[in-house]
């Protein structure tokens, strides 16, 4: 195994930065076992699989550093790791969120018979560049964007019923976000429509508006980001 002390510690922070992350490449290189004495906590859950917490040559406590933050063993280690960063982490606990909770509740919609100049005219107002059409029930009927729009639109007589494309990836309204989320990721999808059992439209899941409630949830780890009425299909 490989000794350490305090190697890093007269060191600028982008020198010592840049050799914390070349220590973690080298010890996953070697798979040596490094035992690395420090007194900055930032260090020493950046680079440790294993942390030992030691007061007055004894150890107080010994773990992970995800169980360490979680679950300190006492005041001293509390101290130790400091109050804002175990808010931070306390902060990270929190009941998964429904879509319900994230989806905007507005989106830009029309109806079937609308005809292509009503559609852009639609977009325009509302500054989206698509629209969801929905039958008088609000029923999810599918979705148009402004480029097939605008291809079909020297044809007068086709309405956005016409040119839609069925909505391939729904939600049901009480799933969780990270299903939206694994969904949209695995699809490359920029939105994805949230439904009842009727395939009533309900709302839209959106990165912004998973990034604007993820802003609310943890304010001092992103400034909140607005959202739109309507985002691309």
């Amino acid at each position: 195994f490989i000794l350490r002390g305090e190697p890093f510690s007269a060191l600028d922070p982008i020198s010592r930065e840049q050799l914390q992350d070349e220590l973690i490449r080298l010890q996953q290189e070697l798979n040596k076992t490094i035992i690395f004495v420090t007194h900055d906590m930032d260090e020493a859950i950046k680079i440790a699989d294993t942390i030992v917490l030691m007061k007055d040559g004894q150890i107080v406590q010994t773990g992970k550093p995800e169980a360490i933050l979680r679950h300190p063993a006492n005041d001293f280690v509390r101290n130790f790791i400091g109050q804002k960063r175990l808010q931070s982490e306390n902060e990270l606990s929190y009941e998964i969120p429904l879509v319900d909770d994230v989806m905007i509740t507005n989106p830009v919609t029309a109806f079937p018979n609308r005809g292509l100049a009503e559609a852009i005219k639609m977009m325009e107002s509302k500054r989206v560049d698509s629209l969801f059409i929905v039958d008088r029930n609000k029923q999810l009927q599918g979705a148009v964007s402004i480029y097939r729009v605008l291809d079909m639109y020297g044809e007068e007589g086709k309405t956005v019923a016409d040119v839609m494309i069925p909505v391939r990836f729904s939600v049901a309204s009480g799933s969780t976000l990270p299903q939206a989320i694994e969904l949209m990721d695995s699809h490359q999808l920029s939105n994805v429509p949230v439904v009842d059992g009727n395939n009533r439209f309900l709302g839209l899941v959106t990165r912004g508006s998973v990034v604007k409630h993820l802003a609310e949830v943890y304010p001092n780890l992103a400034p909140p980001q607005p959202a739109g009425e309507g985002e691309p299909v």
